[in-house]
């Protein structure tokens, strides 16, 4: 029931039992066995970044063309402030009377192209309520702004957004059956003969 092993090549050998070579034999089963799920996981690791390699250069287009269309209505809204804020600006020279807290709320918002824009992305990103960004152009400027601004809101975030959408799983179903034939062209135990 014992058997004698030579350990770590010193040419002393001891007396192991057998329960104890079959434990070792078991254990490196289980690490084979490890190794082929690792395998699996790998090819599926491998085809997300194959993925996310091939969805970069609709990516860059993405935000190209976001930024493009935010950089528009950004444009349009600071120059509709800018127009209140010096109509504002000729009322309270003439002696009429002009919102006090309009330009306040209006600079807050859209002050410069630069905070528009930001705050235009953040809406259609969701890192801010556009309620809060509107509610200023329906008290101060007009009360169609709404119309105009909703009519942002449902470009951006339901026709861009759904057809990069559509565009992004096109470019990783195309990256990813591309890739399936060199996952298939090497056999399972050929990986575990490499794994070995």
């Amino acid at each position: 029931a014992f058997s004698a092993v030579n350990i770590g090549g010193s040419g002393s050998s001891f007396p192991v039992p057998l329960t104890l070579m079959r434990m070792l034999r078991i254990l490196r089963l289980v690490k084979i066995v490890r190794v082929v799920r690792l395998l699996r996981y790998m090819a599926e690791l491998r085809t997300i970044v194959v993925s996310i390699m091939a969805s970069m250069k609709p990516l860059v287009s993405t935000i190209v063309l976001l930024l493009l269309v935010v950089y528009i209505v950004g444009c349009y809204f600071t120059q509709l402030t800018l127009n209140y804020r010096l109509d504002c600006v000729r009322a309270i020279d003439t002696g009429e009377e002009c919102l006090q807290d309009g330009p306040e709320l209006l600079n807050e918002y859209y002050g410069s192209l630069g905070t528009t824009c930001l705050h235009l992305f953040q809406t259609v990103t969701g890192g801010m309520e556009w309620r809060l960004i509107l509610a200023p152009l329906i008290d101060h400027i007009s009360p169609w702004m709404a119309i105009v601004f909703c009519f942002y809101i449902v470009f951006t975030s339901l026709a861009l957004m759904n057809i990069v959408t559509g565009v992004f799983v096109e470019t990783c179903s195309t990256a990813w059956q591309g890739g399936q034939g060199r996952l298939h062209d090497q056999p399972l135990e050929g990986a575990l003969r490499q794994a070995r």
